[in-house]
């Protein structure tokens, strides 16, 4: 994960030399997974995330913002 951020806030890009790609969000939704194997997987708990982008939105819209 180091190397990621490292070659991020050197060049923008977290790509480099022997490190799987992480490629460029798109709205494929897939994310970069760090377990056992470093690879990209599907955003994990999509759902959820979903309903709180929708809830989120709703809130924007209207110029209210919750707060903590």
């Amino acid at each position: 994960v180091s190397s990621y951020w490292f070659n991020f806030a050197a060049t923008g890009d977290p790509n480099g030399k022997g490190l799987p790609k992480w490629p460029v969000f798109q709205k494929d939704e897939m994310a970069m997974g760090f377990a056992d194997k470093i690879e990209v997987i599907p955003v994990p708990n999509k759902p959820a995330l979903d309903f709180l982008d929708g809830y989120y939105q709703k809130l924007w819209q209207s110029g209210t913002v919750p707060t903590p």
